[in-house]
C-alpha cells in the first residue's frame, strides 16, 4: 500500500515537472517573438541635397521597412506640409519643404516591417536660411536680368553652435558654397540654405545695367541656426545733369 502510494506520488511529480517544462517550451518562443516585435529602429538619416531648396533624402540605413512608409514633418515644433514627398522605396523618402520652414526641422518616418509590426524612426536637422529679396525702382528694362551671388565658408570659431548637426566639423552640401541667384525684372525672393556655421558674402555680379545697386547687409554670419534676410535694391532712376 505504501509502495503504491509512493509510486503514485512519484508519477504525479514527474507529470508536474514534464508539464512545467512543456509550458516553458511553449511560452519561450512567444516571449522571444514578442521581444523581437518591440524593437524599433531609431536611426533615420536626413541628408540635404540642395542649397537653393529645403530638400532632403531620408533613409533608414538598416532597411527594415517593407510597406506603408509615411513621413511627418515639423519646423520648430510646428507641423509642416511638404511641397513634395516621394517614397522612393519603403526605406527611402525624398522630401522638399517650403522655403520659409523654421529651424530645426524634424522628421518622423513610420512603416511596417517584415513581421507586420509598426516601426518608427526620427531625425532632425538645423540649418540657416538666407532669403535674398530683389527690389527695383525706376524704368527697369523688361528683359533685364540680375545675378546675386551668395558665397559661404565655414566659420573657424563659431560663437553660437547649438547642436551636433550645426558645427564646422560637419560636412555640408557644397562646402564651401557659392550660389548664383538669377532674378528677372519682376524681382522677388530666392533662398540659400546651409547646414553649418558659416561666414557669407553677398555680391551682385550682374546688376542689369542699374544706375545704383545697394546690398543690405553685404555680409552675414550664421553662427546660430536661423533666418538671415538680405535685400538687394537696384535703381534705374536717371541722375539729372545740370548745364551752366
Amino acid at each position: 500500500m505504501r509502495i503504491n502510494r509512493r509510486l503514485g506520488i512519484g508519477i504525479a511529480v514527474t507529470i508536474a515537472v514534464a508539464m512545467a517544462v512543456l509550458s516553458l517550451a511553449m511560452v519561450t518562443p512567444i516571449i522571444r517573438k514578442a521581444g523581437a516585435q518591440v524593437v524599433t529602429p531609431t536611426q533615420l538619416n536626413a541628408e540635404p541635397n540642395s542649397n537653393t531648396a529645403l530638400s532632403f533624402d531620408l533613409t533608414v540605413p538598416t532597411t527594415p521597412c517593407v510597406a506603408q512608409t509615411a513621413v511627418t514633418v515639423t519646423g520648430a515644433g510646428v507641423a509642416v506640409t511638404p511641397l513634395s514627398l516621394t517614397v522612393v522605396d519603403p526605406n527611402t523618402v525624398a522630401v522638399v519643404l517650403p522655403d520659409a520652414t523654421p529651424t530645426p526641422v524634424a522628421f518622423t518616418l513610420t512603416c511596417i516591417d517584415g513581421q507586420q509590426q509598426p516601426l518608427t524612426a526620427q531625425a532632425s536637422r538645423e540649418f540657416f536660411a538666407i532669403p535674398v529679396t530683389k527690389s527695383l525702382v525706376g524704368d527697369v528694362p523688361a528683359d533685364a536680368t540680375f545675378t546675386v551671388n551668395v558665397a559661404c565658408v565655414a566659420s573657424l570659431s563659431p560663437i553660437g553652435v547649438t547642436g551636433q548637426s550645426f558645427q564646422p566639423a560637419v560636412l555640408s552640401v557644397m562646402n564651401p558654397l557659392s550660389v548664383d541667384l538669377v532674378f528677372s525684372a519682376a524681382g522677388g525672393t530666392s533662398y540659400v540654405f546651409g547646414y553649418q556655421a558659416s561666414d557669407c558674402t553677398i555680391t551682385e555680379p550682374g546688376d542689369g545695367g542699374a544706375v545704383i545697386s545697394v546690398i543690405t547687409p553685404p555680409t552675414v554670419n550664421t553662427d546660430l541656426p536661423g533666418t538671415y534676410p538680405v535685400e538687394v535694391l537696384n535703381s534705374f532712376v536717371a541722375i539729372p545733369t545740370f548745364t551752366g
